[in-house]
């Protein structure tokens, strides 16, 4: 803790606000996010979390084959950098995460 002997140091310190101190109004998408997040408690949360984990991971075994089909198509040196990464599965997941309506 900083002592001093300046009588209006504390004064000042008081009145002083953190960002987050203050009162703000949250999106509705994310009110209801957090709403969703903290309504089915741990266990029930912790279940639906590893359901949807289990859910992508199917889904990304599912899209394996035309995965390995487009990565045949390019070129030796595009291939080699791409060969590690799921780009077809990451292109879908984030289609179905960017619309409103699941589209697999």
């Amino acid at each position: 803790m900083y002592i001093t002997k300046n009588p209006t140091i504390p004064k000042v310190v008081g009145e002083l606000d953190h960002p987050f101190d203050k009162d703000v109004m949250l999106p509705s998408s994310v009110a209801k996010a957090m709403a969703s997040i903290a309504r089915p408690g741990p266990a029930n949360l912790k279940k639906k979390r590893q359901d949807t984990l289990d859910r992508w991971g199917k889904r990304k075994l599912e899209l394996a084959q035309r995965e390995a089909e487009r990565k045949k198509k390019l070129g030796p040196e595009v291939a080699r950098v791409v060969e590690p990464k799921a780009i077809y599965y990451f292109q879908k997941c984030y289609r179905a995460l960017t619309t409103t309506t699941w589209q697999w």
